[in-house]
């Protein structure tokens, strides 16, 4: 088992060498330690957190300006596993059309091909045990799926993959992979807190990081190549601070980095009123294939998206049962394994016995239809995720020195201005696909009336903690933080990978395409190190 030094205990006399230094141990940070690992590359990483991920619920060290930001907040987790502690595992690749320039959402294209990224998005399945193959309409087919033979007109539904629940938390399940290696060191609640740099021509080159935990232990760390992935408001921190410690790298990282603050957004659009179960859940219901699930989500093409002016986006059904209820209580238990808490876990299954009969019946369904059935007790909503415009405005920065002598983090952002408008395009294509389809007798849509945008923001609309942005990659120095190799411009050595770097976001969850970024720039920096 990976047991990775923790740092709170004592601190770490002398240097500690390395090819490559880590910064984060969350889905993204773990990923790249192990494809450096399996290149026999020396790696020491870096977790602010502890062995168990906890969510960043406090407000201490983060300063709202204009609304709260629950990315930063709720959505965060530090820790070993990082925010893979908290989510669902849900896996879905990035279009090849969100890549590229879009004047909709003045989105520039991204300075990297989807080719690039298609490459690694198998060999990240296969870690992470879920099934190969398309991701897009061909697979309900091949399934003998209800939905390949519906009419989706505009619509183009692509079906995400779940990982296992057992390899749902990353660190959990890389451990066994990287216990065998005695290339790696691992240190816990180690924040990365100093920078000292050098000269080198007209660029700056890290030569140590130092590293503190809460009651002051210290770990210096050298390395060839340092790699911020710490997740996108975390690693912005990073670069903002090492900015700071270089006096300034010039260009896009003086002007940009923590810019351009950007997430998704999601607004409800219907209570959903099931006449015909069955129907509804041979259609809608997440599906099992072997052990990967699969759910239906329903996205525009990007044609009616041009056409239309709008940004990427999915429709999908939700269900919210009461605390209560057997779906609840299934929930709490999983969450609580998933993220170390016994306490969590002996709290839900106290309770189970009062709500056997919605259990058996989830179970049922599960083992022997091999779906993940919406509950009948559960109120079921049709929602639309949109991502939100990179607008320069929404930004992150550093503020005033904490109680924990560190700089608070101040997020400066707000929802889109456009979301009405969007919510409105997406009710008339669906009310049309359930139309064409002859729905109405399996459910009916009992649609919001989104009234006006001011209403909007402040009752139907959130993010869904989705961070991204904030140090963006570009092809050149003036409008970006990394260049396409993700090295921060003004550096030799320095460089960041994550949903930080995405110019833009598409539909997709941003995870698995930070992922295979991951894997491309591990490449990228083994290939260097050799030249070198």
């Amino acid at each position: 088992m990976l047991m990775p030094y923790d740092l709170a205990r004592e601190p770490v006399p002398g240097i500690v060498e390395s090819d490559v230094c880590v910064i984060g141990a969350g889905p993204v940070g773990l990923n790249m330690v192990r494809a450096l690992a399996d290149k026999r590359r020396s790696v020491t990483f870096l977790e602010r957190g502890s062995a168990h991920a906890i969510c960043q619920a406090d407000f201490d060290e983060t300063v709202f300006d204009r609304r709260l930001y629950r990315g930063a907040t709720t959505g965060r987790a530090f820790g070993a596993g990082g925010t893979s502690a908290l989510w669902g595992g849900q896996l879905l690749p990035v279009r090849e059309v969100d890549l590229h320039e879009r004047t909709q959402i003045a989105a520039p294209a991204w300075p990297v091909s989807h080719a690039e990224l298609d490459v690694h998005f198998a060999a990240l399945e296969s870690w992470l045990q879920v099934m190969p193959g398309s991701y897009a309409l061909p697979f309900a087919a091949e399934q003998r799926h209800a939905l390949a033979d519906l009419r989706w007109a505009e619509w183009e539904p692509r079906f995400s993959k779940w990982i296992p629940f057992g390899r749902r938390n990353i660190y959990g399940a890389f451990e066994s992979a990287l216990a065998t290696s005695p290339l790696l060191r691992g240190f816990l609640n180690a924040r990365a807190h100093g920078w000292t740099l050098r000269q080198v021509a007209d660029r700056q080159r890290v030569t140590e990081l130092l590293a503190r935990s809460a009651n002051g232990h210290t770990v210096r760390v050298r390395a060839q190549a340092y790699v911020i992935c710490a997740g996108a408001l975390e690693s912005t921190r990073c670069v903002l601070e090492l900015n700071e410690a270089a006096g300034g790298l010039g260009n896009g990282v003086d002007d940009l980095a923590g810019r351009f603050l950007h997430d998704h957004l999601s607004v409800r659009l219907a209570r959903i009123k099931i006449l015909n179960r069955a129907r509804f859940q041979s259609l809608f219901a997440p599906i099992f294939v072997d052990k990967t699930m699969r759910s239906v989500r329903m996205e525009l093409s990007s044609d009616f998206l041009s056409q239309e002016r709008l940004p990427a986006l999915y429709a999908h059904f939700t269900a919210e049962t009461a605390e209560g209820s057997g779906f609840a209580l299934l929930r709490d238990v999983f969450r609580g394994i998933q993220r170390g808490r016994l306490d969590a876990v002996f709290g839900a299954a106290r309770r189970i016995p009062w709500a056997l009969p919605s259990i058996a019946e989830i179970l049922f369904d599960r083992f022997v239809h091999r779906r993940l059935s919406f509950p009948r007790d559960a109120e079921v909503f049709l929602h639309c995720d949109f991502e939100q415009a990179p607008l320069r405005e929404n930004r992150i920065y550093l503020g005033e020195i904490g109680t924990d002598g560190h700089r608070k983090l101040h997020v400066d952002w707000d929802v889109s201005s456009d979301a009405a408008r969007v919510a409105t395009a997406v009710q008339t294509a669906f009310r049309k696909l359930w139309a064409e389809n002859n729905l109405d007798d399996v459910a009916q849509l009992e649609f919001v009336d989104l009234e006006t945008e001011a209403a909007l923001a402040t009752t139907n609309l959130y993010d869904i903690y989705h961070p991204a942005g904030t140090t963006r990659m570009s092809s050149s120095p003036s409008t970006g933080v990394v260049d396409p190799d993700l090295l921060v411009y003004g550096t030799t050595n320095a460089y960041v990978v994550g949903s930080a770097v995405f110019p833009s976001m598409g539909a997709a969850n941003p995870t698995f395409t930070a992922m295979a970024l991951a894997l491309r720039l591990a490449e990228f920096i083994d290939r260097g190190l050799t030249a070198a």
